[in-house]
């Protein structure tokens, strides 16, 4: 395309194989030429200085570039004269006077122009408001849609005929252009009648292919001008061409394109051509083509799509991904595929670390050459390569031009099939990273403690890449604290800005709303590798590591806050989240039964200090309370120990005679409920040790449940563990596998050595894997057997317990009054699951095994429960085999090994032996080889010599071996 202007430069927009990072090319791609002026931010501010002061000398330089832009302009045969334009700018001082703050925002992005080109535009729109000029360069600037079909002046065309690819004009006379072969289309069009002209922002320039040309996919991309993205393309599986520029391009182009072209990479239609001549309408231009109408082109042909997937601007590494598809109406297999991937020059110099993380879908790639060697593909084979490169952190100031630009070529043996480039141009890359510095405590160790209190740090750093073209403006970051912020009490420690009242921050201030817990960082304007760093501290409240009303034996908080980075023309927003939690398990207990005591011992800690918490300075209230059928017996020892575990003091005390006590460090004293409690008289960094017992009541003693607590600084509230359990480790719940497996239906049994209550349940299972199951209420109840003591005393359904089947893999039985059993008289129940797997599968080989697994889990009173769970396996193999071992010549002997009940099929269900007689007849010519009374034969079972054997052969002989 060509601009007015008076200074023309040579402008390349590439729509499809050169744009930023998302090309496509041998489906549909566009190119757009442009020539035209720009403007550089230099030259127009000194244009605007020039106009605004009054000495002889700028006047006359001014005269001096006008003249020589009148020069340039007659060489270009213009319209308008340099000097003209230069005569109107002067009578517009005044006016460009007033926008000269304006005008240097907005030339500062632009590129190089004579000074008269500013006199021009004012000229223009001086005359546009003072006179009804009817110039088409004095309209008003316009946006819209523009057809440009009428302005389309020549058409060339290329086709593919067997893979040969020959420019329509250039074919032998009389050759026929199979349907659907693939073309390429270059259109070219001018500035006809001033439909170019007067272009305003927002201007969209379009075109619809004729329907005789097919295009296989939608497409999109950036339009690029020396690094830069000056607009957008879309194509259409319709073939709609449309192109929009960015805001501002228009302005600086004066509103006016001259000429320019655009070309298509497609197929013809194969719908078309059948009648063999086809004449294809371009707007007024006519292109007449021979096909062949009993012909289809063989297609072998290949798309190919590059993009950038990924950046990490903190480590700086690009990430691509090349796609290679291989169309699903191709009609051959497309042979020898190979892609070659190529950096410029320049963007080597910027680069280093090329091709790591490669992973290629299919075929191998060579990170030394760049060669993807992919094979044959298939119609409608697709395949991917991946692959990281990573930019310096510095490079030669000479580089200006910062576009990471790479082309990736694909082949079909010598054959070139597509290309495409992808450019990678930096505009406003920031990145914002986020932490927490030198704690001791929590996630990251983000929470310090120490005479102040306990505190947070965090550093925001915001870094602009070096490969940015310009400065980033506008850069600002804000800062929010989401979970758990009613627990901060203040910022303070602000390093990196300067804190200000206002509630817009000027650049390099902070502004702190300590209510909301938020603030806003102003950074302003950074240069393009320049970093900014903020450390700001947050205290918390004394008490956060408590919570009112929390009951539960750990304080458990998170705090989050989330830095959100803002930038002028930044493409989307970025942010850093950081979260610290805070954790402290303030108190814990264990119980365990002495069977040398017979008793129970407790062991409460409180205030232990760990990774996440420290040891903390406060005032301690112990309570504890004992339910269930053991009472407190012996002496509570209370234990003070610093954070290193040495002794500061302990306190004695009888819980069995309350005269005898020696206190020196607090008070106890029973509570009315049967429990005791205990203050500490002093505050301090302890932590607390206590141990007591408890022995068993008259009830027995199969139920024990104890609680203890702590209240801190006298607050109203209490954290507490909870311990719960049978009291003698030798009351467990047990099951077993009986017998039933080699006839796939298993017994099993459970035990209940432990005193129930109404209420009570009992729940069994079958584990994972759901191999076997109970089949049925009906057969379950069929096999079920309850008994109490002696098997004899059965228990009935209905009146001692409920039975509900909750599926084929778990039952449910619930007592229905107390039963008082114990480790001699117990309760025990009795039940079958069925198998589910076909074991004589052909899918399953010899050795394969199958595990069958059932659980048990009782549930006493809540927070009381035993679980338990048991399995067996069954192993595929035959019930009998026979094999030879090897041949001793020196003795001229074989020596026989037969396996019997391998797989355990031959057993009963009732798990008792069976008698087995085995036969074995030798092969004429043998005989059974004896030495003495001992008959060489052996029987054994399961590794261990089981039973006598009697040979018949030329004598009978007995094994002397003991059956075990």
């Amino acid at each position: 395309m060509k601009r007015a202007g008076k200074v023309f430069l040579a402008l390349t927009l590439v729509l499809a194989m050169l744009w930023t990072s998302t090309g496509t090319s041998n489906v549909p791609g566009v190119l757009a030429e442009n020539v035209a002026s720009m403007q550089s931010a230099k030259d127009n501010k000194e244009a605007v200085k020039a106009t605004t002061e009054e000495t002889t000398t700028e006047t006359k330089e001014k005269s001096t570039t006008a003249s020589k832009a009148e020069q340039e302009t007659t060489a270009k045969k213009e319209e308008t004269t340099t000097q003209e334009a230069a005569t109107e700018a002067e009578t517009k001082k005044e006016e460009a006077a007033t926008r000269e703050k304006k005008a240097e925002s907005t030339t500062a992005a632009k590129k190089k122009t004579a000074k008269s080109k500013i006199a021009t535009q004012d000229a223009a729109e001086a005359a546009t408001k003072g006179s009804d000029s009817n110039s088409s360069n004095q309209n008003i600037a316009r946006a819209a849609k523009i057809d440009i079909a009428k302005c389309i002046t020549a058409v060339d065309m290329s086709v593919t005929i067997n893979g040969k690819k020959t420019a329509l004009d250039d074919l032998p006379a009389g050759t026929l252009v199979p349907r659907g072969a693939p073309v390429s289309i270059i259109v070219k069009y001018d500035n006809v009648d001033h439909a170019l002209e007067n272009l305003g922002e927002g201007t969209v320039l379009y075109y619809q292919l004729p329907e005789q040309i097919e295009i296989v996919a939608d497409q999109q991309g950036d339009l690029t001008e020396e690094g830069k993205v000056v607009g957008k393309f879309t194509i259409s599986k319709k073939g709609l061409v449309e192109i929009t520029f960015t805001e501002g391009y228009l302005t600086d182009c004066g509103g006016k394109i001259e000429q320019g072209s655009f070309w298509i990479n497609g197929n013809f239609n194969k719908e078309f051509g059948g009648k063999g001549q086809e004449t294809i309408i371009f707007g007024p231009v006519k292109k007449t083509i021979h096909f062949d109408p009993k012909l289809e082109e063989d297609k072998t042909n290949l798309n190919v799509t590059k993009k950038i997937t990924g950046f990490d601007a903190k480590t700086q590494k690009l990430t691509y991904t090349i796609t290679v598809t291989a169309p699903a109406d191709n009609t051959q297999t497309v042979k020898d595929v190979k892609v070659t991937d190529v950096f410029a020059d320049n963007s080597l110099k910027m680069l280093e670390n090329l091709y790591k993380d490669i992973n290629a879908s299919k075929g191998t790639f060579d990170a030394k050459t760049g060669i993807w060697t992919i094979g044959d593909m298939e119609k409608g084979e697709i395949q991917t390569l991946t692959y990281s490169v990573k930019i310096k952190n510095s490079w030669d100031d000479t580089i200006t031009d910062k576009t990471i630009s790479n082309t990736a070529t694909v082949t079909a043996g010598t054959e070139k099939k597509a290309e495409v480039t992808s450019n990678k141009v930096f505009n406003n890359n920031l990145n914002i990273t986020k932490s927490t510095v030198d704690g001791t405590y929590g996630t990251s160790k983000g929470i310090h403690v120490d005479a102040t209190g306990t505190w947070i740090k965090y550093t925001i750093t915001v870094n602009a890449s070096n490969v940015n073209q310009d400065d980033a403006s506008g850069v600002k970051v804000t800062d929010v604290f989401s979970d758990d912020k009613e627990d901060i009490e203040q910022y303070y420690a602000i390093e990196g800005a300067t804190q200000t009242n206002s509630t817009e921050p000027g650049a390099g201030e902070i502004y702190i709303d300590n209510n909301k817990k938020d603030f806003i960082w102003n950074i302003g304007t950074m240069k393009p590798g320049e970093t900014k760093t903020l450390t700001y501290c947050v205290k918390l409240k004394d008490s956060v590591w408590e919570n009112s009303g929390n009951t539960s034996d750990t304080v458990k908080k998170k705090f989050t806050n989330k830095a959100t980075l803002t930038a002028a023309g930044m493409e989307e927003d970025k942010s850093a989240t950081t979260t610290v939690n805070l954790k402290k398990k303030w108190i814990s207990k264990k119980g365990e039964w002495d069977a040398a005591t017979g008793k129970m011992k407790f062991t409460v800690q409180a205030n232990k200090g760990d990774n996440n918490s420290p040891v903390l300075d406060r005032n301690f209230t112990f309570t504890d309370k004992m339910t269930g059928d053991y009472a407190y017996t012996g002496n509570l020892v209370i234990e003070a120990k610093n954070a290193s575990g040495k002794t500061q003091w302990t306190d004695i005390i009888s819980l069995d005679d309350s005269d005898k006590q020696t206190l020196e460090h607090g008070t106890f004293t029973w509570n009315t409920d049967g429990g005791w409690t205990y203050k500490a008289a002093q505050a301090g960094e302890f932590v607390y040790y206590l141990t007591y017992y408890a022995k068993p009541t008259a009830n027995g003693h199969n139920h024990i449940s104890n609680t203890a607590s702590i209240g801190i600084n006298g607050s109203s509230y209490e954290h507490k563990t909870n311990w719960s359990g049978t009291g003698s480790e030798e009351i467990a719940l047990t099951k077993e596998y009986v017998s039933g497996v080699t006839a796939g239906k298993m017994k099993w049994r459970t035990t209940i050595p432990v005193r129930v209550v109404e209420g009570s349940a009992y729940v069994d299972t079958i584990s994972s894997p759901k191999n076997h199951k109970f089949v049925s209420e009906d057969k379950l109840r069929e096999g079920l057997d309850i008994y109490f003591g002696q098997e004899s005393n059965k228990l009935k359904e209905g009146k001692d317990y409920t039975l509900t089947y909750n599926d084929d893999y778990k039952f449910t039985i619930t007592f229905l009054h107390e039963i008082d059993a114990d480790s001699t008289n117990r309760i025990v129940i009795t039940y079958y699951t069925e198998n589910t797997v076909a074991r004589d599968d052909a899918k399953y080989k010899d050795g394969d095994k199958f595990t069958y697994t059932n659980a048990g889990k009782l549930t006493i009173r809540e927070g009381q429960e035993l679980s338990v769970s048991d399995s067996t396996v069954w192993y595929k193999h035959s019930s009998i085999s026979k094999e030879a071992g090897d041949y001793d010549k020196t003795n001229r002997t074989i020596r026989w090994f037969i396996t019997l009940n391998k797989d355990g099929t031959l057993g009963t269900l009732d798990g008792e032996n069976s008698v087995a007689a085995i036969t074995d007849t030798l092969p004429e010519g043998l005989k059974y080889v004896t030495k003495g009374n001992t008959q060489n034969i052996q029987i054994t079972e399961r590794g261990k010599q089981a039973a006598k054997a009697a040979i018949d052969s030329n004598s009978i002989v007995y094994d002397e071996a003991q059956t075990s």
